[in-house]
């Protein structure tokens, strides 16, 4: 027998283009046409989709002319040349089919005087040199595209835009784009191992984020995407949400940098220099010190954009003068809703009175300290105040307040709880007033968690609690953040006391499902998720998740019902139709979700259970259409094909990718040595089941399996073994004490 060749674990591009070639690679398409050309401006009007469907074009706000001329290059696939206004619409195709036309326009006007011919013959060197960028951008390892792609990506975005001039600008061209590096960790691994472990993540990712745009990886794990028309808490929420989703996934570590894409006022000054990468960098390396998974944005890591500043030392110290000694005051931050370039009011400053000290803190702020006063005089106190200040007609004050004594603070720390209750009043519109309590710790515990301070949000969130502690958001705010850390003994008795003060909070008993999830406990688990059905059945990720679990136990019929239900809420649902960072919240009243089609997955593993296998093989291909390395549907696709008759030796090739894949889950081995037993290969077959067994040695289906096949290879000693294993673990299995008995008949 020939010894077995192992494929490389690599992937090479393919030798022809294809439609989705033209989307990921358009910059540099038009890139590359403008130089073949020398023309000035280069534009794209795509007419099939990357998923091979014809789409109607997004021109309608186009000039008549330009529309003219694309639907006339389309219908007579050639192309058209308009010397009047020094335009040529190209078409590109695939196979004789458009797939774009390229709107050629600028340049020297001897361009427009060239024949169609002569278009035509450089239409053909464009789609080699696109070739060969597609060759060029991809990422051997995970199939995506590679740094040196995403560099010229990004340098296309921060560059000057070349637009035509006739071109209306889109609606969200003042929107931001974010780009967030996502750093990946696996549990200790040789070579062969993190290989696929990056190809399966990979995979994984990008049927995740591919829809919101091309992924790319940068090696080691690191993996970046781009996020159009997001600003940065946006993109902080889109980061927060991979991360739980990973964590799902089985990652051990994972860290996300978000840094700002956007044109720059100075050209880059050289190749290496790309300040958006650097940040996202950066960022990362802040993420790794808060823990296993956590994020950091750029934006977090400038002073400037510090929503909770400190108090400036000079007005600590001048503070610590005047209250020492001194058991009772309150302390004011007194904020110009409107900023102006000049100095903080004297005006303002002089209606302050004898009772109350004024510091002015910068051009907007003033801190008033107000000796002897509790909570109740100091609202007062500031309500005469802003009646007082609207009679001076400079526009209107927000106020925050705090005083001493409060529980759990000391003098120290007033000024700054000052601080958060006037960030607090910013909820509440110009000329507010709030005094501090547990909801401006839970607005601050909020700000540190979105600049990535977990440790500050847990404080405050703690201390909030200490104020007030049947604040249900609170509690729920400090469950997800210990959840998040790991910490999941801290996290489950505070979305326990949630459900004590109100029993059907839909989010709670949520978050107990995967915090008893990660903790190993699967029944409870499905408990508290069971419950969550009954307060609410439209939540997309919930319905997964039960279904998950139902396959897991057997459950097949229960499994079914909720991922049909789940499937509803993904039918119909297009990625375009909701911002990025929505699509995986849960919580959001749209139910939108990253991974939709992950439903299919679960949904064609159920359905085999339940014998009905042809709309499982229809699901476990929409599976694998959405993520080709997803190793559980591609086995048992395989199986299902072997049991279907539809073709042996696919059935064969789609469980030894499985494995390829993912050599580490018993199921996979089990399947390929079915298959392979189903394809007369018994040698093989019993070696995959011998893996099998290595994996899961007292699991009684690989041990009969095994022991079927050691009978059919007439190795009967150690069928018998196997089966005696298999009875002690399972005494009433009769299919093993059948085929004992038949076994030693044969003796």
């Amino acid at each position: 027998m020939k010894p077995e060749i192992t494929p490389l674990p690599f992937y090479f591009p393919g030798p022809d283009l294809n439609e989705a070639d033209f989307y990921r690679h358009e910059p540099l398409l038009c890139q590359t046409i403008r130089e073949i050309f020398t023309c000035r401006q280069v534009t794209i009007a795509h007419i099939i989709a990357p998923n091979d469907t014809v789409r109607p074009l997004d021109i309608h706000d186009w000039p008549e002319a330009v529309k003219t001329g694309i639907d006339l290059a389309i219908k007579e696939r050639q192309v058209i040349i308009n010397n009047e206004n020094q335009t040529v619409f190209l078409p590109l195709t695939i196979n004789q089919q458009p797939i774009v036309v390229a709107v050629i326009s600028g340049g020297p006007p001897t361009l427009y005087a060239n024949s169609p011919s002569w278009f035509i013959e450089r239409s053909r060197q464009i789609k080699r040199e696109l070739l060969l960028i597609k060759t060029w951008s991809m990422d051997p390892m995970s199939g995506l595209l590679n740094a040196a792609h995403l560099r010229q990506k990004i340098n296309f975005l921060i560059s000057p835009a070349s637009r035509p001039d006739w071109l209306p600008p889109s609606a969200d061209q003042e929107a931001e784009e974010q780009l967030l590096l996502i750093e990946l960790a696996h549990r200790g691994q040789d070579a062969g191992q993190a290989l696929a472990n990056i190809s399966r993540t990979g995979a994984y990712l990008d049927s995740l984020l591919g829809g919101i745009s091309p992924l790319h990886h940068l090696g080691a794990g690191i993996f970046a995407l781009s996020c159009p028309g997001t600003n940065e808490p946006e993109a902080q929420k889109l980061g927060y949400s991979i991360l739980r989703k990973l964590k799902r996934h089985n990652i051990v570590k994972a860290h996300i940098g978000i840094a700002p894409l956007g044109p720059m006022e100075q050209d880059i000054k050289t190749e290496t220099d790309c300040l958006p990468l650097s940040q996202a960098w950066q960022a990362l390396r802040t993420a790794r010190k808060r823990g296993v998974f956590a994020l950091c944005s750029s934006a977090a890591l400038s002073p400037e954009n510090n929503q909770l500043p400190p108090i400036a030392p000079e007005i600590m110290s001048a503070l610590k003068n005047i209250w020492r000694g001194v058991n009772q005051f309150s302390i004011i931050l007194l904020k110009r809703d409107i900023a102006r370039d000049t100095s903080f009011p004297e005006r303002v400053l002089s209606l302050m009175g004898d009772n109350a000290v004024a510091i002015p803190a910068g051009t907007e702020k003033c801190i008033i300290y107000l000796a002897g006063l509790d909570d109740q005089e100091s609202r007062q106190w500031a309500h005469n105040l802003s009646t007082r200040l609207k009679n001076l007609q400079l526009g209107t004050f927000s106020q925050g307040l705090a005083s001493y004594p409060c529980p759990g603070f000391k003098k120290i720390d007033i000024p700054m709880n000052a601080a958060k209750a006037l960030t607090h009043a910013s909820f509440y519109g110009p000329g507010a007033i709030t005094a501090f309590d547990s909801v401006s710790l839970n607005i601050s515990g909020d700000i540190y968690y979105n600049e990535g301070d977990i440790n500050s949000a847990i404080q405050e969130y703690r201390l909030g609690l200490n104020l007030n502690p049947e604040n249900i958001n609170l509690l729920n705010s400090l469950g997800v953040i210990y959840a998040q850390i790991e910490r999941y003994k801290k996290a489950i008795p505070l979305f326990e006391q949630i459900t004590a003060i109100k029993p059907g909070d839909f989010m709670a008993l949520f978050n107990l499902g995967f915090a008893h999830l990660r903790g190993a406990d699967k029944v409870t688990a499905l408990k508290y998720f069971e419950k969550a059905l009954t307060v609410d059945d439209s939540c997309f990720d919930l319905l997964l998740q039960l279904g998950q679990l139902y396959c897991a136990q057997g459950q097949y019929k229960k499994a079914i019902k909720v991922l049909r239900r789940a499937e509803g809420k993904a039918v119909g649902h297009t990625r375009e139709d909701n911002h990025p960072w929505e699509y995986c919240e849960p919580w959001l009243e749209s139910g939108n979700d990253l991974g939709h089609d992950q439903v299919y997955r679960y949904l064609g593993q159920a359905l085999r259970g339940e014998g009905q296998y042809r709309e499982a093989i229809t699901c476990l291909q929409r599976a694998i259409a959405s993520n080709n390395r997803d190793a559980l549907s591609l086995s048992l696709l395989g199986e299902l094909y072997a049991m279907e008759k539809q073709g042996i030796n696919i059935a064969v090739d789609l469980c030894r990718q499985a494995v390829e894949i993912n050599n580490e889950e018993a199921g996979n081995w089990q399947r390929l040595a079915w298959v392979l037993n189903e394809a007369d290969n018994i040698d093989e077959a019993t070696k995959a089941v011998r893996q099998a067994l290595d994996l899961a040695p007292r699991d009684t289906n690989i041990l009969l399996l095994a022991a079927t096949l050691y009978k059919s290879a007439d190795r009967l000693t150690e069928a018998r073994a196997i089966l005696a294993r298999l009875l002690k673990i399972h005494g009433t299995n009769q299919k093993a004490a059948q085929l004992l008995k038949q076994i030693n008949r044969r003796n």
